[in-house]
């Protein structure tokens, strides 16, 4: 699966939907949603350069590893070139 963000914005609605009406899907794409939301308040030069790739047509790639609580971010171009934006999240959210 990949998660397609056309942008990044945190916006409120009437009737927001909580994670424990979601089915466990959309419950991982509204976690990885609001983490790189975290990610992007904690260090806004970051947007800037997920904007262009997004922009570009690329791709964000969130990948959880064996470690625990170890996520890394990448950008993905549309050449399939990566760029590994953040190798374990922990480090900034800390």
């Amino acid at each position: 699966m990949t998660l397609h963000l056309l942008g990044i914005a945190a916006e409120e609605s009437d009737e927001p939907q909580t994670e424990c009406d979601a089915n466990p899907i959309d419950q991982f794409w509204m976690a990885a949603g609001d983490l790189l939301i975290e990610i992007v308040k904690r260090q806004p030069d970051i947007q800037p350069i997920i904007d262009a790739v997004i922009d570009a047509g690329g791709d964000i790639e969130i990948a959880a590893h064996n470690q625990a609580g170890k996520i890394s971010f990448a950008l993905a171009e549309p050449s399939g070139l990566r760029h590994v934006l953040l190798a374990d999240a922990r480090q900034l959210l800390e």
